[in-house]
């Protein structure tokens, strides 16, 4: 009698224990606690939520009414190169992120555009060959693809294969709003959620192209052509180097074998090579170079496209 006296107490023990530990995992994610349970917890590094609001501000920026007639969108080279030229271009919003935002992501800042400018005339989408290869994963993940689109309530513009496959690479949860929004915002989830993601599930990108990302950019096309405007596709300047010529020519004949080589065939013909002291970290160019306005003026002229949008002072 005593043995199961004392079991049953222990499992009073461990049930309360979970039950208390649930309701601090909860109240984590609100402020005051939040911030409490980060000191405490030593998880003040997973406080930060810039990555997820860094792609909300674009969201939210599509869609503002503007006369804006054109879209430039891409990664973090295109937002690198061409954003502080906005104010210049009233023709232009510019909502490039980052390769981590994904193409179902462009999608849906594509399609938020096109439904708030009835009158939008293209699509720019500018990008290297690293987003090209970048489907979903852990390195640039979730809070790039989909907490910010959980946050505004436009992930479900996302075909039901994108969805499927963020589920496959973050767990079944990511794409419940509440669930995934209560981890984000949890600094002891998000570390304990974090260190099991990469774990399991390590960062890394092959040389290949992934079926997500040929999709998107043909559902991109698709829209485009649907709501009356041109969507192009832009290769983003690639740093010099044997490796890198190596590595381009195995994608351009893993290109060759997707339908983007049907509806883009020149979007390696038009990529364009500079010296790698032209790059700050081998990606993106170097503003203390002084070769950007060129790398812009020399993507403009090869591209047939984006002619218009100055970079030069009136």
């Amino acid at each position: 009698m005593e043995k199961k006296r004392f079991f049953l107490k222990g499992i009073g023990f461990v049930l309360l224990f979970v039950l208390l530990f649930a309701a601090l995992c909860v109240a984590s994610a609100f402020s005051p606690v939040r911030e409490m349970v980060a000191q405490l917890t030593d998880t003040g590094d997973f406080l930060d939520q810039g990555p997820s609001h860094e792609i909300v501000t674009k969201i939210e920026k599509v869609q503002e009414g503007s006369g804006a007639t054109k879209l430039l969108i891409g990664d973090s080279v295109c937002n690198h190169m061409f954003a502080e030229y906005e104010e210049m271009n009233p023709d232009y919003i510019v909502a490039a992120g980052n390769r981590g935002v994904g193409m179902s992501g462009q999608y849906v800042l594509t399609r938020l555009f096109l439904d708030t400018h009835p009158d939008a005339e293209a699509v720019y989408l500018v990008i290297t060959t690293n987003t090209l290869i970048t489907g979903y994963e852990t390195q640039f993940g979730y809070q790039y693809s989909v907490t910010p689109f959980l946050r505004t309530d436009t992930l479900g513009l996302m075909d039901e294969e994108s969805l499927s496959d963020m589920r496959s690479v973050y767990g079944g949860f990511v794409t419940d709003k509440k669930a995934a929004l209560l981890m984000e915002d949890s600094p002891v989830l998000k570390k304990l959620y974090l260190n099991l993601l990469n774990k399991y599930k390590p960062a890394g990108i092959k040389a290949e192209i992934p079926d997500t990302v040929v999709r998107n950019i043909i559902r991109i096309h698709d829209l485009c052509k649907e709501r009356g405007a041109t969507l192009y596709l832009i290769p983003g300047p690639v740093a010099d180097s044997s490796e890198r010529r190596e590595l381009e020519k195995t994608l351009e004949e893993k290109y060759g074998e997707t339908k983007l080589a049907e509806v883009y065939p020149d979007f390696y013909g038009n990529m364009l090579y500079y010296p790698a002291e032209y790059f700050s970290d081998g990606v993106h160019p170097d503003r203390n170079s002084g070769m950007i306005d060129d790398m812009i003026r020399e993507m403009q002229a090869v591209n047939h496209c984006l002619e218009d949008y100055t970079i030069d002072e009136q």
